[in-house]
């Protein structure tokens, strides 16, 4: 469990991205679920958030039934079966396609990220995306930075005329490779830059040996537009959340309206 403490609240696996949540047999998800729920409770937790595996279709008020809420949630997979990178460029959707060629005439460029991008270009077009500033982002970028991660990765920096304009990370995962970070700035999306990225973690997955990218989901329809540009293929997962009933009295008020935790930081306490 990922325990994020702030002004004496607690929340768990509320982090910004997917598949925080119990790996167990379809039919222990439920008593799993249960037993999670007396631990949070029992440590205090006041918010929490549960993901199973897209995998796991069968699985919908197994959640439920411990308590929490459902949901299913859209993530995006490119698969990456083929004999090179021409063929994957020829499944690509036409609109991808051609934000790709547009990229290298108007001069992107994409190498190995250094630690001076992961540290600041990365977090800045990261809150640039998100519209606020995060804790979050500033850690990974030094967290990446330092080499500190215990799975393989792909850092990428979008460069243009010498100047970074955009960062991705992309992670290797047990059934195959996941779009984590990545955005560039707003003022350099002219550039096409986003697709540039994207296309150089299709290219680092494939070389890896994965069988799939999970562009993993989006948070409003215009970011879905947009990866579903790629042609991937759509797959859902269930989403589960609770939160105590204290909180959502204390979220009655204006006065007092503590936000639960929802960003986790590497170094940050770990639990469980």
């Amino acid at each position: 469990m990922l325990v994020r403490r702030q002004l004496g609240l607690a929340s768990a696996n509320v982090v910004p991205f997917p598949y925080l949540g119990p790996v167990v047999p379809a039919e222990l998800i439920s008593a799993t679920t249960y037993e999670i729920m007396r631990w949070a409770r029992w440590h205090g937790v006041m918010s929490l958030e549960l993901c199973l595996h897209p995998g796991l279709p069968a699985a919908d008020g197994s959640l439920g039934e411990a308590g929490l809420s459902e949901e299913r949630v859209d993530t995006y997979l490119i698969d990456l079966v083929g004999r090179d990178e021409t063929e994957l460029f020829a499944r690509l959707g036409g609109d991808a396609r051609t934000a790709i060629r547009r990229s290298l005439k108007r001069g992107v460029t994409v190498r190995t990220s250094t630690a001076d991008d992961l540290r600041t270009v990365l977090p800045a077009v990261h809150d640039e995306s998100r519209g606020e500033s995060s804790r979050y982002s500033l850690a990974i970028g030094d967290a990446m930075a330092q080499g500190t991660l215990p799975v393989p990765a792909r850092c990428a920096t979008a460069v243009v005329d010498g100047r970074p304009v955009g960062v991705s990370i992309t992670l290797a995962g047990p059934t195959g490779a996941v779009g984590w970070l990545g955005a560039a700035y707003r003022a350099e999306q002219h550039t096409q830059a986003n697709a540039a990225l994207v296309w150089d973690a299709i290219l680092w997955a494939f070389a890896e040996g994965h069988q799939v990218l999970d562009m993993c989901g989006a948070p409003d329809p215009g970011i879905a537009a947009y990866k579903q540009k790629f042609r991937p293929r759509s797959e859902q997962h269930l989403v589960g959340r609770w939160q105590s009933p204290v909180l959502t009295r204390l979220h009655r008020f204006p006065q007092h309206q503590p936000k639960p935790p929802g960003e986790v930081a590497f170094g940050e306490e770990l639990s469980g």
